[in-house]
């Protein structure tokens, strides 16, 4: 999840080329294509500097078959697969330590 503002002028200009220099429009108009077609799901999440103010937020749907194709076609051949582990989840222990 990262902050749409963030994406749409850091992130879209970073990864632009030559051949697919991203105007203000461009990029505006790719993301409500993207938003609308379920590709990127938009959310809020609480702004730490203005509390009155919640960060517009996007992350990839990863349940979406076609993202879920592009992910894969871009992890290689083997792909990922996560390696299964006894005991609890590793995201679990974590989170237990942190409190």
């Amino acid at each position: 999840m990262v902050g749409l503002k963030w994406f749409r002028d850091v992130a879209m200009m970073e990864n632009g080329s030559a051949s697919f220099p991203f105007a203000s429009e461009d990029r505006n108009a790719l993301i409500r294509d993207a938003i609308a077609r379920g590709i990127v799901l938009p959310g809020k999440v609480p702004n730490p500097k203005k509390p009155e103010f919640p960060v517009t937020s996007v992350r990839l749907n990863r349940v979406l078959p076609e993202v879920r194709a592009v992910l894969s076609s871009l992890a290689g051949p083997a792909g990922f697969r996560p390696v299964a582990i006894r005991g609890e989840a590793l995201s679990a222990t974590v989170l237990r330590d942190r409190r």
